[in-house]
């Protein structure tokens, strides 16, 4: 027989509460466990930590993991005591902390970013999804290279040395821990981007989810440029979350999406992988510009009001009757093009940019040939969440 919770931690419900915490957005205390209020804790140190510091033994603020104890150090020099074992530079990987002996530096880059407040501490799911266009959700990116097995086998084949896979996993590891890291740190339209992990081959995520959006076309594009001679691609699942909601199901979700990007066929495509998965549909990264760039089109003309949101609304589903959806066994609406002409006819004014895009919609509406088309669900998604005013609809 276990020993009776008591009152449950208020944050993870798994242990009893022995600390209290407290919630800015209740205000009020919330009473949570020791290893919770210790991650809040290690979460405000860490927009400042310098090193990462691992202990033989127990000592002031340390946690244990397997056996060796670790914590985040802020002060201006590394620290030196006889427990350490590791030390690893948060800020220059590569360079060797002053007094620290060459046998103790663990030279490990990983990527970490916090976007903070105007005080330097941590900004919160709730303020981080408030950065965001429209309806404020949480955009979380989990991503990973494709194939990566295959092509370390082909580099390989014949060879009886191990330097190529050496210098692939080693680049790899480089670009997703430092070359991006890089990129967060040095353009403020990324710096209220969170990440969880990032290393080896994969990452994944948080931030504004519009800006998740335009940050996941840049890390396709940085990707491309570092190892098409391996002609090595990448797949992502991009999924909106309300901060609410607990971070894992959201990491889940973007999981699941990341999957079908390395399983789905995009439409009028013939193979799966280098894809992203967002929206209700699994599109190539070579569409990805020209997908975001027509959400935001409607989106500026929904703002200048020369398009009312609810036509958003009818333009959706109007998409989805003329796709049809194998999973809920709804069929096409033969009908849907027909249905789309009457709509832009009778409310798109004549002469005006919007009647143009409209037309032109209406032309291809039955053979999909256009990328605007054949993506439209996705499209107008992402201009309804980025026109929703969430206090109006409350």
């Amino acid at each position: 027989m276990l020993p009776p919770l008591d009152t449950p931690c208020a944050l993870c419900r798994h242990q009893r509460a022995e600390a209290d915490e407290w919630d800015d957005d209740a205000g009020v205390a919330l009473r949570v466990c020791t290893r919770c209020a210790n991650d809040g804790e290690l979460g405000r140190r860490l927009p400042r930590a310098s090193y990462l510091v691992v202990h033989s033994e127990a000592a002031s603020a340390t946690t244990e993991t397997l056996g060796l104890y670790w914590t985040v150090s802020s002060d201006g020099a590394a620290p030196k005591t006889p427990s350490i074992v590791a030390i690893a530079n948060l800020r220059e990987p590569d360079s060797l902390p002053l007094g620290v002996q060459p046998g103790l530096f663990w030279r490990r880059r990983l990527l970490c970013h916090v976007p903070t407040n105007f005080d330097g501490d941590p900004l919160w799911f709730e303020h981080i999804a408030k950065h965001s266009q429209g309806d404020a959700l949480l955009g979380v990116l989990k991503a990973d290279a494709d194939s990566v097995g295959a092509v370390l086998d082909e580099s390989l084949h014949g060879s009886t040395s191990i330097r190529a896979l050496s210098s692939i996993s080693r680049q790899l590891d480089d670009f997703f821990a430092g070359r991006l890291k890089h990129e967060l740190e040095s353009n403020t339209a990324w710096q209220s981007i969170y990440t969880v992990f990032g290393g080896g081959d994969d990452l994944l995520l948080v931030g504004p989810w519009n800006v998740m959006f335009d940050f996941a076309g840049k890390i396709n594009e940085l990707f491309y440029l570092g190892f098409k001679r391996w002609r090595l691609t990448l797949s992502a699942g991009l999924a909106l979350a309300k901060w609410k909601r607990p971070i894992k199901f959201a990491a889940a979700q973007a999981e699941d999406l990341l999957q079908q990007a390395k399983t789905a066929t995009a439409p009028d495509e013939s193979t799966a992988k280098d894809q992203l998965a967002a929206l209700g549909q699994v599109w190539k990264w070579k569409h990805h510009a020209a997908i975001v760039g027509a959400g935001k089109r409607l989106v500026g003309w929904v703002d200048d009001e020369s398009m009312p949101r609810g036509w958003l609304h009818t333009l959706l589903e109007l998409a989805e009757s003329r796709f049809g959806d194998p999973a809920t066994g709804r069929v096409a609406d033969p009908l849907a093009t027909a249905r789309l002409a009457h709509h832009v006819v009778r409310n798109y004014p004549s002469g005006t940019e919007i009647r143009r895009w409209g037309d032109t919609l209406v032309d291809d509406f039955d053979t999909c040939q256009r990328v605007e088309t054949r993506y439209l669900p996705a499209i107008v998604r992402y201009a309804l969440t980025a026109t929703r005013n969430p206090s109006k609809e409350e």
